[in-house]
């Protein structure tokens, strides 16, 4: 399976928490979390630079009826939220899909075999990508919430936070927030680490920019 494990923190208003997935062929749900499987391109004419990222979407389908057939249910980050504050119920073998950087196949491709699966997902853009050769456009983000999608920050550059300044990092984290909202997407609560690079002080800005969740590679 091409599908990369990850792992998500929890940060407002709970104590940090971390799930840890070994490995995407690792799906047998722990005790101490469940799976959270990362993508980024979803195609079969990969470029020679992006051939580690993409999965072919014969793959991808072959992927997602595994998961069906083992009984898995996709959940967002913000199910997961929810139920952390008692608001809601977890299915028996949750697992999280996710999507880092917003390409245009996410929509063209990805969006219409998990409608076709009733599956759902998570989305984290790059905001100052959006509406660029190759990358989703606000339209298509539109659809995939009205679609029951979930759409999360991935910054608004894409630079590792560990590498800017703490006036920088809170700029990506706030400002990539502030966009999707202005424009009209639901508030935003979940938050992708670039490169999954992060530490406590990012971790403490992200709960002060009112983000509940956060994955990291």
């Amino acid at each position: 399976m091409r599908g990369i494990a990850r792992r998500l923190t929890h940060g407002l208003p709970l104590p940090l928490l971390i799930i840890l997935a070994a490995a995407a062929w690792l799906l047998t749900a722990q005790p101490s979390g469940f799976p959270i499987l990362e993508y980024h391109m979803v195609k079969d004419d990969a470029k020679p630079d992006e051939v580690r990222y993409a999965v072919p979407p014969a793959e991808f389908a072959a992927q997602l009826d595994y998961l069906a057939q083992e009984g898995y249910t996709t959940i967002t980050p913000q199910d997961y939220a929810r139920a952390r504050k008692g608001k809601q119920e977890l299915p028996a073998k949750p697992v999280i899909l996710s999507f880092d950087d917003g390409y245009e196949d996410n929509w063209r491709v990805v969006l219409p075999m998990l409608q076709e699966r009733g599956m759902k997902a998570v989305f984290y853009v790059v905001t100052n990508d959006i509406g660029q050769p190759g990358y989703m456009t606000w339209d298509n983000l539109f659809d995939l919430e009205h679609s029951g999608m979930e759409i999360g920050s991935h910054t608004a550059n894409h630079i590792p936070l560990t590498t800017l300044t703490p006036t920088e990092q809170r700029d990506e984290l706030r400002l990539s927030k502030l966009l999707l909202e202005w424009r009209g997407m639901k508030t935003i609560y979940s938050f992708s680490y670039p490169n999954g690079a992060y530490d406590d002080t990012i971790v403490t800005m992200l709960a002060e920019e009112n983000y509940l969740t956060a994955v990291t590679g």
